[in-house]
């Protein structure tokens, strides 16, 4: 991240995600239909707030799904779905967003569903392989 983009992250975000933290926060998937299959995965207290705050860079995000009171999960979630992560273009020294994935919405909701009841069953030692078997069998 480049030293702009981390001031502006420190004033708008920080206290943001800081009184997301607090609260139970919510996991959501949004998509822009310019762009072909790519989905934002990310948390916030309120999906629509956020959604409007996103849409000043792009203003046909549409906001797919939401996952209430998942919001904790979203960097496991992220961390899982590396491999198909996409840095999108930020700011003129291009440091990149990365909360974007090369998937597609109902991709990416069927993802966070099978990852959601392994936690939910506590067989976390097999998110490891969650997305090589979700991705080769995409």
């Amino acid at each position: 991240m480049c030293a702009s983009c981390r001031a502006a992250y420190d004033r708008n975000y920080r206290a943001r995600w800081k009184a997301d933290k607090d609260t139970e926060s919510h996991l959501y998937i949004m998509y822009c239909p310019l762009w072909k299959d790519l989905v934002k995965i990310g948390r916030a207290k309120c999906p629509e707030a956020r959604q409007r705050e996103l849409a000043v860079g792009c203003p046909h995000l549409v906001l797919y799904r939401v996952f209430e009171d998942q919001g904790n999960l979203e960097k496991h979630v992220q961390k899982l779905l590396e491999v198909v992560r996409y840095r999108v273009p930020t700011c003129k020294r291009e440091c990149g967003g990365t909360e974007w994935f090369k998937l597609s919405p109902e991709d990416a909701c069927t993802f966070i569903e099978a990852a959601l009841k392994i936690h939910a069953e506590g067989l976390q030692h097999v998110w490891n392989v969650l997305p090589k078997i979700f991705i080769q069998g995409s």
